[in-house]
Protein backbone atom coordinates (compact mmCIF):
# COMPACT_ATOMS: atom_id res chain seq x y z
CA UNK A 1 0.00 0.00 0.00
CA UNK A 2 1.60 3.26 -1.37
CA UNK A 3 1.83 6.11 1.69
CA UNK A 4 -0.26 8.95 0.86
CA UNK A 5 1.33 12.50 1.57
CA UNK A 6 -0.08 15.98 1.80
CA UNK A 7 2.02 18.42 1.20
CA UNK A 8 1.95 22.05 2.54
CA UNK A 9 4.09 24.74 1.78
CA UNK A 10 3.75 28.20 0.79
CA UNK A 11 6.49 28.13 -2.00
CA UNK A 12 5.82 26.04 -4.66
CA UNK A 13 9.36 25.73 -6.11
CA UNK A 14 10.32 23.63 -2.49
CA UNK A 15 6.76 22.04 -2.74
CA UNK A 16 7.90 20.99 -6.39
CA UNK A 17 11.06 20.04 -5.02
CA UNK A 18 9.52 17.97 -2.57
CA UNK A 19 7.15 16.25 -4.67
CA UNK A 20 10.04 15.49 -7.04
CA UNK A 21 11.93 13.40 -4.59
CA UNK A 22 9.02 11.82 -3.16
CA UNK A 23 7.61 10.70 -6.62
CA UNK A 24 10.94 8.65 -7.02
CA UNK A 25 10.92 6.76 -3.92
CA UNK A 26 8.36 3.58 -4.15
CA UNK A 27 5.40 3.43 -2.26
CA UNK A 28 5.16 7.46 -1.82
CA UNK A 29 2.60 9.10 -3.39
CA UNK A 30 1.56 12.83 -3.11
CA UNK A 31 -2.05 12.72 -3.31
CA UNK A 32 -2.49 17.13 -2.29
CA UNK A 33 -0.51 19.82 -2.01
CA UNK A 34 -1.57 23.40 -0.82
CA UNK A 35 0.09 26.77 0.36
CA UNK A 36 -2.43 27.84 2.60
CA UNK A 37 -2.75 26.32 6.11
CA UNK A 38 -6.61 27.03 5.87
CA UNK A 39 -7.00 23.63 3.14
CA UNK A 40 -5.05 21.66 5.08
CA UNK A 41 -7.51 19.81 7.40
CA UNK A 42 -9.93 19.77 4.28
CA UNK A 43 -7.57 18.62 1.91
CA UNK A 44 -6.13 15.52 4.36
CA UNK A 45 -9.58 14.39 4.73
CA UNK A 46 -10.98 14.33 0.95
CA UNK A 47 -7.59 12.43 -0.09
CA UNK A 48 -7.42 10.35 2.80
CA UNK A 49 -3.48 11.65 3.29
CA UNK A 50 -1.17 9.23 5.87
CA UNK A 51 1.37 11.97 6.21
CA UNK A 52 1.19 15.91 6.13
CA UNK A 53 4.70 17.83 5.47
CA UNK A 54 3.69 20.88 7.11
CA UNK A 55 5.76 24.20 6.85
CA UNK A 56 5.65 26.37 10.29
CA UNK A 57 5.16 29.89 8.37
CA UNK A 58 2.03 29.82 6.07
CA UNK A 59 -0.32 32.56 4.79
CA UNK A 60 -4.25 31.75 6.37
CA UNK A 61 -3.24 29.90 9.20
CA UNK A 62 0.43 29.12 10.64
CA UNK A 63 1.53 25.72 10.40
CA UNK A 64 1.41 25.03 14.44
CA UNK A 65 -2.56 25.92 14.39
CA UNK A 66 -2.91 23.69 11.71
CA UNK A 67 -1.36 20.83 13.25
CA UNK A 68 -3.41 21.32 16.27
CA UNK A 69 -6.32 21.30 14.37
CA UNK A 70 -5.34 18.31 11.77
CA UNK A 71 -4.40 15.97 14.30
CA UNK A 72 -7.98 16.68 15.65
CA UNK A 73 -9.33 16.13 12.68
CA UNK A 74 -8.10 13.42 11.46
CA UNK A 75 -7.03 11.18 14.16
CA UNK A 76 -4.07 8.84 13.07
CA UNK A 77 -2.52 11.54 10.73
CA UNK A 78 1.13 11.81 11.23
CA UNK A 79 2.72 15.64 10.73
CA UNK A 80 6.22 16.08 9.96
CA UNK A 81 7.29 19.89 10.30
CA UNK A 82 9.17 21.13 7.44
CA UNK A 83 10.45 24.58 8.70
CA UNK A 84 13.91 26.65 7.87
CA UNK A 85 14.00 27.60 11.55
CA UNK A 86 15.42 25.10 14.29
CA UNK A 87 14.96 27.55 17.20
CA UNK A 88 13.74 25.59 20.20
CA UNK A 89 10.28 28.11 20.69
CA UNK A 90 9.31 26.60 16.98
CA UNK A 91 10.39 22.91 17.76
CA UNK A 92 8.85 22.72 21.06
CA UNK A 93 5.41 24.52 19.71
CA UNK A 94 5.29 21.75 16.79
CA UNK A 95 6.04 19.29 18.81
CA UNK A 96 3.23 20.51 21.43
CA UNK A 97 0.89 20.52 18.70
CA UNK A 98 1.22 17.16 17.33
CA UNK A 99 4.33 16.95 15.21
CA UNK A 100 5.51 13.63 14.74
CA UNK A 101 8.78 14.64 13.70
CA UNK A 102 10.77 18.02 12.96
CA UNK A 103 13.00 18.69 9.85
CA UNK A 104 14.99 21.75 8.86
CA UNK A 105 14.69 22.23 5.17
CA UNK A 106 18.39 22.68 4.94
CA UNK A 107 18.38 19.22 5.95
CA UNK A 108 14.66 18.14 3.80
CA UNK A 109 16.41 15.22 1.10
CA UNK A 110 17.25 12.33 2.88
CA UNK A 111 15.81 13.57 6.47
CA UNK A 112 12.70 13.64 4.77
CA UNK A 113 12.70 10.20 4.01
CA UNK A 114 13.96 9.17 7.76
CA UNK A 115 11.58 10.78 9.24
CA UNK A 116 8.69 9.48 6.54
CA UNK A 117 9.86 5.94 7.37
CA UNK A 118 10.05 6.65 11.32
CA UNK A 119 6.35 8.01 11.50
CA UNK A 120 5.50 5.47 9.48
CA UNK A 121 6.54 2.73 11.94
CA UNK A 122 5.08 5.24 15.01
CA UNK A 123 8.60 6.51 15.74
CA UNK A 124 8.91 10.30 16.36
CA UNK A 125 11.39 11.52 14.62
CA UNK A 126 14.20 14.73 14.45
CA UNK A 127 17.13 16.07 12.25
CA UNK A 128 20.13 16.20 14.13
CA UNK A 129 19.57 20.12 14.03
CA UNK A 130 16.33 19.59 15.51
CA UNK A 131 17.94 16.63 18.51
CA UNK A 132 20.55 19.13 19.47
CA UNK A 133 17.63 21.32 20.51
CA UNK A 134 15.86 19.24 22.13
CA UNK A 135 18.72 18.08 24.03
CA UNK A 136 19.74 21.45 24.81
CA UNK A 137 16.13 21.82 26.37
CA UNK A 138 16.71 18.81 27.87
CA UNK A 139 19.93 19.72 29.80
CA UNK A 140 18.50 23.26 30.77
CA UNK A 141 21.17 25.05 27.99
CA UNK A 142 18.26 26.92 25.81
CA UNK A 143 16.09 29.55 26.71
CA UNK A 144 13.19 26.39 27.62
CA UNK A 145 15.60 24.78 30.42
CA UNK A 146 12.97 25.86 33.18
CA UNK A 147 10.77 23.02 31.51
CA UNK A 148 13.48 20.98 32.15
CA UNK A 149 13.25 21.64 36.32
CA UNK A 150 9.28 21.39 35.72
CA UNK A 151 9.71 17.55 34.43
CA UNK A 152 10.47 14.43 37.03
CA UNK A 153 13.12 11.96 35.96
CA UNK A 154 10.84 9.80 34.07
CA UNK A 155 9.71 11.71 32.07
CA UNK A 156 12.77 13.66 31.24
CA UNK A 157 13.97 9.87 30.57
CA UNK A 158 10.89 8.96 28.01
CA UNK A 159 11.33 13.04 26.63
CA UNK A 160 15.25 11.71 25.86
CA UNK A 161 14.04 8.99 24.16
CA UNK A 162 11.76 10.69 22.01
CA UNK A 163 14.19 13.04 21.07
CA UNK A 164 16.06 9.77 20.05
CA UNK A 165 13.53 8.47 17.64
CA UNK A 166 12.16 5.87 20.04
CA UNK A 167 8.64 5.39 20.98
Amino acid sequence: MKLRILLADDHQMFRDALRSLLEKTPNLEVVAETGNGLEVVDLARKNSAHIVCMDIGMPGMNGVETTRRLVVACPGIKVIALSAYSDQRFVLDMIRAGASAYVTKAEAGDELLRAINAVRQNRNYFCPDVANVVAGVLSGDGDQGKLSAQLGARERQVLQLVAEGHT
